[in-house]
């Protein structure tokens, strides 16, 4: 009935929109492409209309998750079908600039993912001066109902599993990209991190000279991690949102059943798997406060 290709968007609730204006255009380098009458804030950083939605609130939360997808019927359609297997679904037209109609469905997590097919290409393109990270890669999410939020994506949005650290951790594609999504067993749901895509070694070594200018800590990282094999670090923007920047991810080719090679890979060929607490998260032993793998 559908299919998800891509992840085109983060909305964030925030205490302080314009911090975390001031965050995303001076360093991440994305753009203000839109201001609503409620005091949302729409940013791109290429030629969608927007990547990151902030969305004044009193706390700070990840609000809602955007995929866009490939649909065989209408969207009314969709979400009729949706609400009759039990999901909390609503059609809605023109609820956000850029989009003309989507999907609003809840997961079984409680999430709240936004369903679209078409977005305006009216970005400004990539810019001059910050981060300036190719795309929005992938979001963690620490989810109550692990395997039925899996069963969910797989079912409903045609997502692949990739790799699991044991029972824990489930990584979720739906496009080539190792992951697209992944979710850790936990009694409550909340975001650990969102993810965003740099070029190549260079730009993350350019990346963390200007984290440090900035005076922004790097709590983990740089690492290459175990499953995906994505080099990766981290930080915290003003609202304490775990920020991944990372490149040369896994490429899965889904008619192999495998990974494209890479000289790093500790199987050839590497293929999806299930990863041990001993393997942990990195390939380069870096360590960290919180072990995804162990809880």
């Amino acid at each position: 009935m559908m299919k998800a290709f891509k992840l085109g968007y983060a909305n964030f609730s925030v205490k302080n929109v314009d911090v975390m204006v001031q965050y995303y255009t001076h360093v991440m380098g994305y753009a203000v492409v839109e201001r609503g009458e409620d005091g949302r804030v729409y940013l791109s950083n290429h030629i969608d209309h927007h990547h990151i939605v902030l969305t004044p609130a009193q706390d700070s939360a990840l609000h809602s998750v955007g995929l866009q997808v490939k649909a065989e019927d209408s969207l009314d359609k969709i979400a009729e079908y949706l609400r009759r297997e039990g999901f909390a679904a609503e059609y809605k037209t023109d609820a956000q600039p850029g989009v003309s109609e989507q999907i609003d469905v809840v997961d079984p997590s409680g999430t709240t993912v936004e369903l679209y097919t078409d977005m305006a290409l009216s970005g400004p393109g990539f810019q001059r001066a910050g981060i300036l990270p190719t795309k929005l890669g992938h979001i963690t999410i620490f989810a109550k109902d692990k395997d039925k939020t899996v069963g969910f994506y797989t079912q409903y949005l045609k997502f692949a599993i990739t790799d699991r650290m044991e029972e824990r951790v489930t990584f979720m594609t739906c496009n080539q990209d190792h992951h697209v999504l992944n979710f850790k067993v936990s009694d409550r749901t909340y975001m650990h991190h969102i993810a965003f895509e740099l070029r190549d070694m260079i730009h993350m070594k350019n990346a963390h000279d200007l984290l440090t200018a900035e005076k922004i800590d790097i709590v983990w990282g740089p690492t290459r991690h175990t499953a995906g094999h994505n080099v990766a670090s981290y930080h915290y923007d003003p609202e304490h949102f775990m920020i991944e920047l990372f490149c040369d991810m896994d490429v899965f080719v889904p008619e192999l059943g495998y990974f494209e090679p890479r000289p790093w890979h500790g199987d050839q060929p590497q293929k999806p798997k299930v990863w041990t607490a001993q393997e942990g998260l990195s390939r380069w032993e870096t360590k960290f406060f919180m072990d995804l793998s162990k809880g």
